[in-house]
């Protein structure tokens, strides 16, 4: 009857039960205190109640989960966690539950801001991390929430680069689990991140290519991600992407571009004179990524960009014409020296097959993994 009345708010019958006895600390199947369903449904005035005829405040169910936890995390948590922090003397701000969480891990999952925010004045602290080396910000960037992130980067001696046991940072995470929009927005915040490599020596663009993520994909690549960048499996960002045709052939464009200013470098080396690019590298790159990978995806003619790439890439028409000579002529956004173009792994292949047939199932496995390791806390 006790949990009932905790659930309900009827302080009243708190009040009647306490007065005949009931044990203020009994627990459910779950392991759960009348205070934990009062922190859980947002009660506040039974929470006082509760502390007040000896609710044990740091209770622990069978999960570990503390009163705190619920309050931090539940739909009706917020008058909750005001009234625990009421008595902050006693109360343990960083306590974890069975998995290491703390209730700042949790709030950050469920997106509470306002109680994140709580959390911080009284002191939570936010290089915590759980069992999986997951931080807050892993769980904001796991779950989406953008805002929570934003929230968090504000803070005093955040670490960004923060990794779980997999070497993954927060932009490993907006990929892995497929929030563009997050992943779109951490690019612009934490450039710094682009290149970062976890302990499979994937990038960020590995796992965005590998799961389709084809705005976040070109956003990286701007952003200066290396194409060229092989995990443990030596495979590059365009050989994770077989399932998702236009981030491949996204990626196998810009590999084209990279090849040229390979063989641009080279001539230098050589003493010959550079009639690829013009005098900035990084703008004729810039340019050229921008101007190839809108004629693929528009699937209008090479020609038809001409005009535009002549001014902003090329010198002159020679310069044009030899860029040209290399992507092909066709019309069809196939750039006739990638098809011809021999894999590393096997000179026997050409990479547009090898990209054909090849997915690294690994993401996918890791995906399943650490979802069934993250279900929600009740």
């Amino acid at each position: 009857p006790l949990h009932i009345a905790a659930t309900k708010g009827c302080l009243n019958a708190i009040q009647v039960l306490v007065e005949m006895g009931a044990n203020i600390n009994c627990v459910d199947a779950n392991g759960n205190t009348p205070l934990h369903w009062a922190c859980l449904y947002g009660q506040d005035d039974v929470i006082d109640e509760l502390i007040a005829s000896g609710a044990c405040i740091n209770a622990l169910n069978r999960t570990g989960i503390t009163p705190l936890h619920y309050a931090a995390a539940s739909k009706s948590g917020t008058p909750a966690l005001e009234v625990l922090m009421r008595h902050k003397d006693n109360l343990s701000i960083n306590s974890r539950d069975k998995r290491g969480r703390t209730p700042l891990h949790l709030a950050a999952k469920f997106g509470k801001i306002s109680r994140l925010l709580d959390l911080f004045r009284y002191g939570a602290d936010l290089t915590a991390v759980d069992d999986n080396q997951m931080s807050a910000l892993h769980y904001a960037a796991k779950e989406g929430h953008f805002a929570v992130i934003e929230t968090l980067i504000a803070q005093p001696n955040i670490d960004l680069k923060a990794e779980d046991r997999n070497g993954s940072n927060v932009l490993h995470y907006a990929c892995i689990f497929k929030r563009e929009d997050v992943g779109l927005k951490l690019v612009e915040k934490c450039p710094y991140l682009v290149n970062s490599t976890n302990c499979d020596l994937k990038t960020p663009l590995h796992i965005a290519a590998a799961n389709g993520l084809y705005n976040l994909t070109h956003k990286l690549l701007l952003a200066g991600a290396s194409v060229t960048a092989s995990d443990i499996n030596n495979h590059t960002p365009s050989l994770c992407c077989a399932k998702n045709s236009d981030v491949a052939e996204c990626l196998m464009i810009i590999e084209t571009v990279m090849i040229m200013e390979e063989m641009n470098k080279k001539s230098s080396l050589d003493g010959e004179e550079n009639t690829t690019f013009s005098p900035n590298p990084r703008e004729s790159r810039h340019s050229l990524l921008n101007g190839v990978c809108t004629q693929l995806f528009t699937n209008s003619s090479f020609e038809s960009t001409r005009s535009s790439l002549e001014r902003s890439s090329f010198d002159d028409d020679k310069s044009f014409e030899d860029a040209r000579q290399s992507f092909g002529n066709s019309g069809s956004g196939s750039p006739q020296c990638l098809i011809d173009r021999k894999s590393p792994l096997n000179s026997s292949i050409p990479v547009t097959k090898i990209v054909a047939n090849n997915h690294n199932t690994n993401d996918t496995a890791t995906n399943k993994k650490m979802e069934a390791n993250d279900s929600d806390f009740y």
